[in-house]
């Protein structure tokens, strides 16, 4: 059984204010939920970074994989900050 996915629920505005834009790097906060997105890519990567802002709780990122070229090889690097201490964890997925 899949979950039920809302995409309205998931959407998030936000202003040209708070955006920058030039090749290959694109950065936007989101005002309600003050989370910060940057992309860059090259001819053969692209790399994300999600910010969210230091309040508890559990912090979710959805994924689209339906809509996307064909997946050639990835991998996922969640960072978490404890202590004021970077602890890396690392996944490879879909090699």
């Amino acid at each position: 059984m899949q979950p039920e996915f809302e995409p309205e629920r998931y959407k998030q505005r936000f202003s040209h204010d708070q955006e920058q834009a030039e090749a290959g790097y694109y950065r936007v906060k989101f005002p309600e939920s003050q989370i910060q997105v940057e992309l860059t890519a090259t001819e053969y990567t692209g790399l994300q970074r999600v910010e969210f802002p230091p309040k508890e709780g559990l912090k979710w990122i959805l994924i689209d994989l339906k809509h996307r070229d064909a997946l050639l090889s990835s991998s996922l690097k969640i960072i978490r900050f404890e202590n004021h201490r970077r602890t890396p964890t690392e996944q490879a997925m879909g090699q």
